[in-house]
């Protein structure tokens, strides 16, 4: 449940900032350019999407949220930060 209320909301997030640029078409470098630069953005806008939820949480009452999802959510933050990294260093 705490993946599909997360999952749920960075998609609706992410449906309302994206870019709607088609793929230039070309060589396949360019194809995989164009990938990863799309992998490297939507890794950015998750951590925007967890880094705008923390800090509703901050704001809020965190004793009404369970210890599960607040560790799920430190989790999913974690893979987000990696996979950004790793988008980077593709990207270069």
């Amino acid at each position: 449940m705490v993946m599909s209320f997360l999952h749920t909301g960075f998609l609706k997030y992410l449906n309302t900032t994206q870019s709607t640029a088609p793929l230039v078409k070309g060589s396949t470098h360019n194809i995989l350019k164009k990938d990863y630069e799309l992998a490297l953005k939507t890794n950015l806008k998750q951590l925007e999407f967890i880094s705008r939820l923390e800090m509703h949480l901050d704001n809020s009452l965190t004793h009404i949220y369970s210890l599960k999802f607040l560790q799920e959510l430190n989790n999913i933050k974690a893979q987000a930060q990696n996979k950004t990294i790793q988008s980077i260093k593709y990207c270069k």
